[in-house]
């Protein structure tokens, strides 16, 4: 050990050893001020273990590791997460976890990419804030720079698989459970499936909420697109409405078979819809409506020519099959019929002759049945 003069009273505490200063751990224990300018005897540099008036006084090495690896730590980390910016900023992914609007603990954590596609769709939009002009900050997933794409929101396998074969595998797999599942809760002859593949654009939901302009819905837990069971029982549902009874409900609702397939007021309809699932991995592109009149259809001025357009961009599914369910409580969906066609039949129609989703005025979500 080495001998040195205490300097208690003047901060920081320090000891001086032949003109130069030692300083003292901050982790050393408090020293009697009656010690100060005392000879002590010390070890360290800083100061860890010091003897004065025959009482050590020593800094806990334990905690002075545990505080050297938390920092040494933290700086890796720091290095980590300013990597993974910088990967995301050199990327083509809207991606990007410093423009997400997250809390702050999520938005520091290491974070390389979303697995879950509708968690990354919904809960990590990205936000392009305008410094000019703040009013024209907005959130979006698509963007394009002289027509090049600058970035878009990429699905990742969905995060089924490490590659698309995997992915296939497991959304397989899905539709087997999900078709068990159905299975036992109706006998062969009242349950009928089949796959149908969109012929050119399918989406579903896409005004349903969403801090973008526009939505698709997005399973909850599997993160990729499905077709909703309502969805497909309201579709069925209107068109037999506007084929058989010419858009009047009410007379369909005294016809006793509608009422048993569909249900009314006082009855529950006999047949379950279920929900359609992708039987092979989607393929999600963007698609674009442009508004020709934004100042008209907001209500400011009449259309005019002198108006610019604002491109909407939103998600479609393309050349995606989906597994359609449909099962019966009361009766063989073979043997029930309206206007001679059994509820298959009718699924066929509808998904063939109207399309199922949004747009389908304009030739999206026309499906046709794919042949086994």
């Amino acid at each position: 050990m080495e001998t040195g003069i205490l300097h208690l009273k003047k901060k920081p505490r320090h000891i001086l050893k032949d003109g130069r200063r030692i300083d003292i751990r901050k982790q050393v224990s408090e020293i009697p001020l009656e010690f100060d300018k005392q000879e002590c005897q010390f070890e360290g540099v800083p100061a860890s273990n010091i003897i004065v008036g025959g009482v050590t006084y020593s800094a806990d090495m334990q905690i002075i590791e545990a505080k050297k690896a938390e920092v040494k730590e933290s700086a890796e980390l720091a290095n980590k997460y300013s990597n993974i910016i910088k990967k995301q900023a050199e990327g083509h992914d809207s991606f990007r976890l410093d423009k997400s609007c997250i809390p702050l603990d999520t938005r520091k954590s290491l974070i390389d990419d979303i697995d879950n596609f509708s968690l990354k769709f919904n809960k990590f939009a990205r936000f392009e804030k305008n410094e000019v002009d703040i009013t024209k900050s907005k959130f979006e997933f698509f963007k394009t720079n002289r027509g090049k794409i600058e970035y878009k929101i990429d699905a990742n396998n969905f995060g089924l698989g490490k590659d698309k074969n995997q992915s296939n595998l497991i959304l397989e797999q899905l539709n087997e459970r999900h078709k068990r599942n159905a299975l036992s809760l109706f006998w062969d002859g009242s349950f009928v499936s089949d796959v149908f593949v969109s012929n050119y654009r399918l989406v579903v939901g896409l005004g349903g909420p969403c801090v973008y302009e526009t939505s698709i819905t997005l399973h909850h837990i599997y993160g990729i697109p499905y077709i909703p069971a309502t969805s497909i029982k309201g579709v069925v549902r209107s068109w037999i409405i506007q084929s058989v009874f010419n858009f009047d409900e009410k007379a369909a609702l005294k016809h006793p078979d509608f009422c048993n397939w569909f249900g009314s007021q006082s009855n529950s309809g006999g047949f379950v819809f279920f929900d359609a699932f992708p039987t092979q991995l989607p393929n999600i592109e963007p698609d674009i409506m442009n508004v020709h009149y934004p100042k008209y259809y907001n209500g400011s001025e009449p259309p005019t020519d002198t108006q610019s357009p604002i491109p909407v961009v939103f998600l479609t599914v393309v050349d995606t099959p989906f597994m359609f369910l449909i099962g019966s409580k009361h009766s063989k969906l073979t043997e029930s019929k309206i206007e001679n066609k059994t509820i298959g039949e009718w699924l066929i129609e509808v998904l063939s002759e109207h399309g199922i989703g949004a747009k389908t005025a304009v030739g999206y979500g026309y499906m046709q049945e794919v042949k086994k």
